[in-house]
């Protein structure tokens, strides 16, 4: 596999990961393991953490020759 698909695919999975979690704290929905309701405010984190990811890796596979 190419690295430029590499990218392309890993940024993709991130930006995708990210828009989850973006709906998930619009329309509130609820994550629970087990008992435990999993806080909204690890969705901001990780949709800033996702993100930034995605946004990394389609300027990594742009900047490649």
């Amino acid at each position: 596999m190419k690295l430029k698909t590499f990218l392309l695919i890993t940024s993709l999975f991130f930006f995708v990961i990210a828009i989850i979690h973006l709906l998930r704290i619009l329309l509130h929905w609820d994550f629970v393991i087990g008992s435990y309701v999993i806080p909204y405010w690890m969705s901001v984190a990780a949709f800033i953490a996702l993100t930034f990811l995605s946004i990394m890796s389609f300027r990594f596979r742009k900047d490649l020759t």
